[in-house]
């Protein structure tokens, strides 16, 4: 759920810029090149989610899905660091709601990833 919405918030954006362009208005300090690089990352940041998330519960992936978890985890940990340095000091309640949200998406990946080996480990050693 919270990577759908996150992905979902990055398409928003990309939209939201692509908009800008259409229009031809531009915000102060910002140039249309520098829009258009900020609309593609916003669409393949939401292509990365949808993907990974995507490889993590198809079971004909399975035998990769640790490997799945820690890359979703390290991708959405790049994206809170990327916000960070970047965007941060120009943030709005949006921002700070997605920022939140793939905050959750790591602990309960986090947790999904330590259920999943206690429950191997019991199936493992009866």
């Amino acid at each position: 759920m919270f990577t759908v919405f996150t992905a979902a918030y990055h398409l928003y954006l990309s939209i939201s810029i692509f908009g800008l362009l259409s229009t031809g208005t531009t915000p102060k300090g910002a140039t249309p090149e520098g829009l258009w690089v900020f609309a593609i990352l916003f669409i393949l940041n939401c292509l990365g989610y949808l993907v990974l998330v995507y490889a993590l519960y198809q079971s004909r992936f399975h035998r990769f899905h640790r490997f799945t978890r820690w890359l979703l985890i390290g991708y959405t940990a790049l994206t809170i660091l990327l916000w960070y340095l970047m965007a941060s000091s120009v943030a709005s309640l949006p921002d700070y709601s997605d920022k939140a949200a793939e905050a959750l998406l790591i602990v309960l990946l986090l947790i999904e990833g330590w259920r999943t080996q206690q429950l191997s480990s019991l199936v493992a050693f009866p």
